[in-house]
């Protein structure tokens, strides 16, 4: 959805390609240093980092239509979720028994996935009606949402 929603500003196809990949160049840098963090700090600290780079990047992204700093947002929030991912991975690994991980990881994966079930159709009903603000406030509702968690 967000690329039709940068699209719609008014940036070209080649920066719309560009700035969503930096999330993913960023995610995949962090992921071997994610663990540096998690070692260094703790699970909790590391969930608030994650928080912060991803509320940041949300209520940035919410205002701007600068390529550049959507640019430095994207990069951002490519590193929260890369150190989320890092350090949820090693928390179900503490917390679930061995003996029950595998069909409790495959069970994980759904529950991470079935939100895009809700947020996808309303995601895409306030693109199609105009409600962009509300559509890129769903990203800090989410933020929100992963910092309380995280407390």
């Amino acid at each position: 959805m967000y690329p039709i929603y940068l699209q719609i500003v008014g940036i070209n196809p080649l920066q719309i390609g560009i700035l969503m990949s930096l999330f993913y160049v960023a995610n995949l840098v962090i992921g071997p240093t994610g663990s540096i963090i998690l070692e260094r700090f703790s699970i909790r600290k590391a969930s608030l980092l994650t928080s912060f780079f991803i509320i940041v990047s949300s209520i940035g992204l919410a205002l701007t239509t600068d390529s550049k700093i959507i640019a430095f947002l994207r990069l951002l929030s490519g590193l929260g979720y890369g150190i989320g991912t890092v350090f949820l991975t090693a928390y179900q690994s503490l917390i679930v028994p061995e003996r029950v991980r595998g069909g409790s990881f495959a069970w994980i994966s759904v529950c991470y996935v079935s939100p895009q079930l809700f947020f996808v159709p309303i995601a895409s009903y306030f693109i199609k009606s105009g409600l962009y603000k509300a559509y890129l406030l769903m990203f800090l509702a989410f933020s929100i949402l992963f910092f309380l968690v995280s407390l």
